[in-house]
């Protein structure tokens, strides 16, 4: 028991620094390298992405220092329905990024909304409308008009 809960620790220790490296490798080399400068609308292209990052940098550090040993066994794996729903999840989200370059991000995205949530299982009405319409349009209406910022 005592293996296992070391085990645990140090997974999630790497998980962690995995994390704290995403965040770094995203704020050093790719957002200044793949972002585009503009002249107009009032936020930069990379303040948004940037800000995520510095939140996976410090959720990083943070489950670094502080690894919790009561947690799952490192060998538990998920389950095969568990691994296939998450493929299938992907697939979705690749075949969602390929619709939206072909029809535009408010065709397609409540679409894929929809899908997600129904493979996720969800049930209740007013959280699924919420989710399906009501983000994908929420994110449009900030992204367009108030950032002035493009969308597929």
């Amino acid at each position: 028991m005592k293996n296992e809960r070391a085990n645990t620790r140090i997974a999630e220790r790497l998980s962690g620094l995995g994390i704290l490296c995403f965040g770094l490798l995203m704020l050093l080399w790719i957002i200044p390298g793949h972002t585009e400068t503009v002249s107009y609308g009032w936020m930069r292209p990379q303040t948004l992405p940037a800000i995520a990052c510095w939140g996976l940098v410090a959720l990083g550090i943070t489950q670094t220092l502080i690894a919790n040993s009561a947690s799952l066994p490192a060998s538990s794996l998920p389950s095969a329905r568990e691994f296939l729903r998450a493929l299938l999840a992907a697939a979705l989200v690749s075949g969602a990024i390929w619709a939206m370059g072909r029809f535009g991000y408010l065709p397609v995205a409540p679409l894929l909304s929809t899908a997600l949530l129904l493979l996720l299982g969800a049930r209740r009405w007013e959280w699924f409308a919420i989710a399906a319409l009501a983000v994908p349009i929420a994110i449009w209406l900030i992204t367009v008009p108030l950032l002035g910022r493009v969308l597929p």
